[in-house]
């Protein structure tokens, strides 16, 4: 058996071994990947337009990395477009079967096909010698593949710049409980810092028990609501510290608290 095709068998086995244990196990390899990543599809998809039988080592390893970033690029770009997003188990199913499909491709298209005999050794220099260009863009096919990486590369930049300056921020809810200093009384804050519209309630305890509850405080985004609040005065004048609790819920989950703060009250004597 020729040693080209069991190449191809062995990267088709990895393939497909990627392709379950990332697709269905979800299991991933970072340095058992970095071969999908860098090398496998790409030489798979080159011997399937290729007679890579007949090329130097340094210029399969050279297109065959070439490719592989293509097709990374691109596959990231459709990854991109499924709900689990960018994860290295998505990485792996779709490269695993890239890699699986080019292998049988190309050992269906070169099985038994004889190797293509090398250019006499004895040729004119000046017959031999040929420009970058006519080595390796003279086929249509190797020009359009070029343009191909070059809209993906170009493509891919767009897509991530208009992505980082587009993201919508997590929002967020403030909620601050400040301790009285000549007085005693509580200041009680919250700042809506979210993308919508929220409603709250806010319970003021104090050693567990309920002193105050503040319901329905609708806050647009970017409104603040505070309220000063009275300690009961075996609260303020405890020999004690005491714990003051204020607990923030939104209106539609009563029962769920949302944020919390804790300060102490009393004298620590």
């Amino acid at each position: 058996m020729e040693r080209n095709t069991i190449t191809l068998g062995v990267m088709g086995v990895l393939g497909l071994a990627e392709l379950i244990t990332s697709g269905i196990f979800g299991l991933s390899n970072p340095l058992f990947g970095a071969l999908f990543v860098f090398i496998l599809p790409g030489y798979v998809i080159a011997a399937t337009v290729f007679d890579l039988r007949t090329w130097r080592l340094a210029e399969r390893i050279l297109l065959s990395v070439g490719l592989s970033i293509a097709i990374d690029i691109v596959s990231g770009l459709l990854i991109n477009l499924a709900s689990d997003g960018l994860v290295t188990t998505s990485w792996g199913a779709i490269l695993g079967a890239i890699t699986v499909g080019g292998a049988l491709v190309a050992l269906v298209r070169w099985w038994g096909k004889p190797k293509r005999r090398q250019p006499d050794a004895a040729m004119p220099p000046d017959l031999r010698k040929k420009s970058f260009r006519d080595t390796y863009f003279a086929s249509p096919l190797v020009r359009v593949m070029a343009l191909v990486s070059i809209v993906a590369v170009a493509g891919a930049f767009a897509i991530s710049l208009f992505a980082a300056q587009h993201t919508p921020s997590a929002g967020f809810t403030q909620l601050w409980l400040l301790p009285p200093a000549d007085s005693a009384s509580v200041q009680v804050g919250v700042r809506n810092e979210e993308q919508t519209t929220k409603e709250y309630n806010v319970q003021l305890t104090a050693s567990g028990s309920p002193v105050y509850t503040w319901n329905n405080i609708l806050l647009e985004p970017g409104q603040t609501w505070t309220v000063t609040a009275p300690l009961p005065t075996q609260v303020a004048n405890s020999s004690f510290q005491v714990p003051v609790e204020a607990t923030l819920y939104l209106t539609n989950a009563p029962d769920q608290p949302y944020r919390q703060t804790l300060i102490w009250v009393g004298n620590s004597g």
